[in-house]
């Protein structure tokens, strides 16, 4: 006699799974289907970090804040949250908004090679200008640049 295939929650039971992953499944197939009544009815779920764009309009036309400052004032939202966010003020406001450092390249990053350490030239240049010499202090695990 063939065994029967039980239905569980939303999908039909694989027999490789286990009773507990078929209930994650279901628990996040539920969680789908409530998010999609949600969206249906306009409301809007409980992403991440939200920009409070109520705070964000005046803050823009005061002006004078660089990028790194709005995301702190927003509660430490990502750079692409507040550019979307931007984009989405400038389109109600019919207005064009500059924020410094939002569309900038950042600095990049300090890569080890086989050679030794490499430190791009934008993050020393508020503190080393060509043909300066510094010493090099290895203190605690870090390492120590100091201008002579």
């Amino acid at each position: 006699m063939k065994k029967k295939r039980v239905h569980t929650t939303w999908f039909e039971r694989d027999d490789g799974l286990s009773d507990e992953q078929i209930k994650e499944r279901g628990k996040a197939m539920e969680r789908k289907i409530a998010m999609a009544k949600k969206k249906a009815n306009g409301e809007k779920g409980s992403g991440s970090k939200k920009v409070k764009m109520e705070k964000l309009r005046p803050l823009l036309e005061k002006g004078g804040m660089t990028a790194e400052q709005l995301m702190k004032e927003l509660g430490g939202i990502t750079r692409l949250a507040l550019k979307n966010a931007i984009l989405k003020v400038m389109i109600d406001t019919k207005k064009v908004y500059d924020v410094p450092g939002l569309y900038g390249k950042a600095p990049g990053n300090i890569n080890f090679t086989e050679f030794g350490i490499r430190i791009p030239t934008k993050r020393l240049k508020d503190h080393f200008k060509k043909g300066d010499e510094f010493s090099l202090k290895i203190d605690k695990g870090t390492i120590v640049l100091n201008k002579l």
